[in-house]
């Protein structure tokens, strides 16, 4: 029993050798490969770089309107500074000519031109009168699109105004007693927000859950540089002869697959740490707080998710040689990502009919936005269901890769 025994713990103890030898060759590689740290660096800084892009840009175009006043009343007067202060609101940088003409016609030098017709106010002073105006937009330009809902935005205030002196004026001739907001507001819309099983949830509840999204299509940028360096690892075990090195050597296949995927784990922990940063940076400049235990399980999410792409580029790459197949192997896997992300913060994956559903859930990247949305909402169980089924991927893409693992695979092509 006793020498059975003996046989058993040294053969277990020259597997973890081998192993570790394994790993520590693997995370060498990492940490030598600079270039790939910092695109992951780069990478990870997307995502805010993206928030200040989305928000900062739009605001920052020189946008050209004109405003062409062919009234002198007071509604047009006040309609003008109504437009400029708009505009000036959400184009801090538009040039913005307010002309005392009856101009019309399209001006190729404005990205939009508001005319104010004559006889506008006169209109407005008549209860059973509408006024118009006319408005030309460049096509194919956001500035005027943007300058366009500021005008949109100036008429509704003016709208509001003319409204409530119209009503004051029928209610004072009809001698009702009843208030002006009464008459203009006759509904009014309670918004409540709930929980799933019904319970009033805090306001901050729906934001945490709407930055949960974002922060779930994030992981997405620190996979590409994890993934190449995956593919890159096999494919130059072949170019330089050390892959027939490691066919010859005494290690089990298992032993070499497990040593290369847990070697990742270099990277992936690189990736999370880079990503703390980065997530910490965008909440700040979103001015947003939802936690460091969600901000930590974006950083686990991000580690299990770089070790699920580097399981599923092993098992490729084994079955297609060559480094420009590594390359469209790495591509595909990064692109069914954002596929599975980019779906996930757009539309409620629950919510999809079943067969679309299954289709999004059989991509383990759909696993990682769920379980964040789930944690994001105090469903911790639920987020936990779909993170283990995250682990068990990858362990399964690690067995068909040791599956498949021949000496033949990892030696030269001529």
């Amino acid at each position: 029993m006793v020498g059975s025994e003996k046989p058993l713990s040294s053969a277990i103890g020259r597997s973890l050798t081998r192993l570790s030898a394994i790993l520590h060759k693997e995370a060498l590689e990492y940490l030598r490969d600079k270039r790939t740290i910092v695109l992951m660096i780069v990478s990870a800084f997307l995502l805010p770089a993206l928030g200040v892009l989305s928000t900062g840009l739009r605001t920052q175009q020189l946008a050209s309107v004109t405003v062409a006043v062919c009234d002198e009343g007071t509604y047009a007067n006040t309609l003008v500074g109504l437009i400029e202060s708009s505009i000036r609101r959400r184009l801090p940088n538009a040039v913005i000519n307010t002309a005392r003409d009856c101009g019309e016609g399209y001006d190729a030098g404005s990205d939009l031109i508001v005319v104010i017709p004559s006889g506008f106010s006169a209109n407005l002073t008549q209860i059973g009168l509408r006024a118009t105006i006319l408005v030309y937009r460049a096509v194919g330009s956001v500035a005027s699109e943007e300058a366009l809902l500021a005008v949109k935005e100036a008429v509704y205030q003016l709208s509001r105004i003319v409204t409530q002196e119209r009503i004051e004026e029928l209610v004072k001739r009809a001698g009702a007693e009843t208030s002006v907001e009464s008459v203009m507001e006759p509904l009014i819309l309670k918004e409540v927000s709930v929980t799933p099983e019904g319970i009033p949830a805090a306001p901050e509840l729906e934001a945490r859950a709407y930055i949960s999204r974002f922060l779930a299509f994030s992981i997405f940028f620190l996979l590409n540089p994890a993934a190449i360096a995956v593919a890159d690892s096999i494919a130059r075990e072949r170019e330089a002869g050390t892959g027939e090195l490691l066919s010859i050597a005494p290690l089990r296949p298992w032993e070499l697959i497990v040593g290369k995927a847990i070697g990742s784990l270099t990277a992936a922990l690189i990736a999370g740490a880079i990503d703390v940063v980065a997530v910490g940076a965008y909440l700040k400049l979103a001015v947003a707080y939802v936690g460091t235990g969600i901000v930590a399980f974006h950083a686990l999410h991000v580690i299990l998710s770089v070790i699920v792409t580097a399981a599923m580029v092993m098992v490729l790459t084994l079955l297609i040689p060559g480094r420009r197949a590594g390359a469209v192997i790495t591509s595909l896997v990064t692109g069914t990502a954002i596929l599975a992300f980019f779906s996930a913060l757009f539309v409620d994956v629950e919510r999809l009919p079943t067969v679309l559903r299954i289709v999004l859930y059989l991509i383990p990247y759909t696993h990682s936005a769920a379980a964040l949305l789930k944690l994001s909402l105090g469903r911790g169980m639920e987020a936990l269901i779909h993170t283990l089924t995250l682990v068990a991927v990858s362990a399964l893409a690690m067995l068909a890769a040791t599956a498949i693992y021949t000496p033949e695979r990892m030696a030269r092509r001529y």
